[in-house]
């Protein structure tokens, strides 16, 4: 039987935080489909940890309805019934009001947690989703990726907090310009398919465009650095963008379900898989330098744990499990 790895709910792991709190504002929202339910009563069983973070998210919630705070309740309730763009930041609003996220800092020491919750769409670890903008703009939402959607009457703007997404531009009858931005700067398509990933302690967004062009904004400037075009990659930080690359087919796999390498270090390769899986993996200095190469599909449950088993069928590696979300890879 599984036991907690930690002893209290201020020392869970960041990821289990994040899905906690995902799982929890749907929950609230009342929108759920009998096929997400299932999905967050498995993740609740899987781990004690997992229903020790849920159990938290509930503690916090229910403070709400002190006596005390019972003037915060039309906030909550009047979340419940705002569209699905809107609950994240309904209930952070009517958590704050209340004084449980800043009083308890569970939370409050945790930026990625605080995002989730203000984002109008995330999608929590191992899950991706399809999105489809008013004029026809559509987004794939990579595995533990948050966006804001802004669309006003001169502009069509789309914020990556975290993770990474697919963009597949559609025209638009109003003639607004589109702009993707990240905490580096601003992405401005014509006519495109590209992919933009940008982690939380990231450093540089990466930029990989399929059709079409992008022009890279860094931020705070009013020309463009960078014109990457159909069939480039590149890297782009605050103050610089570097030369554009020949796009590998490997970057933008995942938009297809899939996770790809080509001679790829297996360290550079676990850290891509991480994106994928709830927990911890580590690859030691010696396995991390053998080469990966394969096609691996990332749809299903447990698709992360697969994946490493099927490496260790090809690869003279060893899988060390503390539990089955915290796996060390070493060489056999």
């Amino acid at each position: 039987m599984n036991q907690p790895s930690h002893l209290h709910p201020d020392n869970l792991h960041p990821d289990i935080i994040a899905t906690a709190i995902h799982w929890f504002v749907r929950s609230a929202s009342g929108t759920m489909d009998p096929q997400e339910e299932l999905a967050r009563n498995d993740w609740l069983a899987a781990h004690p940890d997992h229903e020790l973070a849920w159990q938290r998210m509930h503690g916090i919630a229910g403070k709400i309805q002190q006596p005390a705070r019972m003037q915060s309740l039309p906030v909550l309730h009047a979340t419940l019934k705002t569209s699905a763009q809107q609950q994240r930041r309904r209930v952070l609003k009517g958590l704050v009001w209340a004084g449980t996220v800043l009083t308890s800092g569970w939370l409050l020491k945790d930026e990625p947690a605080l995002r989730r919750l203000t984002a109008d769409h995330s999608t929590a670890i191992g899950e991706q989703r399809q999105l489809t903008l008013a004029e026809g703009t559509a987004l794939t939402l990579d595995s533990n990726t948050l966006v804001n959607i802004d669309y006003s009457k001169h502009m069509r703007r789309v914020t990556l907090l975290h993770g990474r997404v697919m963009i597949n531009t559609a025209a638009d009858a109003a003639g607004r310009p589109f702009v993707l931005v990240t905490r580096d700067g601003e992405l401005r398509p014509v006519g495109t398919r590209f992919s933009v990933s940008r982690d939380a302690h990231g450093k540089h967004t990466h930029l990989a465009v399929s059709a079409g062009a992008v022009e890279i904004y860094l931020a705070g400037s009013q020309t463009p650095a960078r014109t990457v075009l159909a069939g480039q990659e590149t890297d782009f930080y605050p103050t610089h963008a570097l030369a554009p690359q020949l796009l590998s087919a490997s970057t933008t796999a995942w938009a297809d379900g899939m996770l790809s390498a080509e001679r790829m270090p297996l360290a550079e390769f676990i850290q891509e898989l991480a994106r994928y899986h709830q927990g911890w993996l580590h690859c030691n200095d010696a396995a991390g330098q053998l080469l990966v190469t394969g096609t691996y599909p990332l749809t299903g449950a447990d698709a992360s744990l697969r994946i490493l088993q099927a490496l260790q069928a090809t690869l003279p590696i060893s899988l060390q499990f503390r539990t089955r979300y915290w796996v060390g890879i070493s060489l056999a």
